[in-house]
């Protein structure tokens, strides 16, 4: 029976323009270990969706899924990081008066018996 062994999860945030997409790279995001082993391949996107992003995830190549999922810097605030943008920050966005961001994620998996 395969399995399927998560190794590594990586992102980095790019500014994100409503108009041309994506652009400067922050020099944020994460770099962490996993080392969690799953059954299947549903299983694995599954623990993805529910710690990481929740957005559709895409398998790149035999050993990794990409994925990005826009977020708002919220650094400044409590609690604050990377969030997921609010409706007026989205609506501020789209007339140009912020910066919204995406983070772009990778998940490297092996897969082993």
């Amino acid at each position: 029976m395969t399995r399927y062994h998560l190794v590594k999860v990586s992102s980095s945030i790019v500014e994100e323009s409503y108009e041309d997409g994506e652009g400067r790279n922050t020099g944020c995001g994460l770099n962490e270990k996993i080392g969690k082993t799953f059954d299947s391949l549903e299983e694995l996107k599954e623990h993805i969706k529910d710690v990481y992003v929740s957005e559709e995830l895409e398998l790149e190549g035999d050993n990794s899924f990409q994925t990005c999922s826009q977020v708002a810097d919220h650094s400044e605030a409590q609690n604050g990081g990377w969030m997921t943008p609010t409706a007026e920050e989205i609506a501020q966005w789209k007339k140009k008066e912020i910066i919204l961001y995406l983070e772009l994620f990778t998940f490297s998996f092996l897969e082993v018996s």
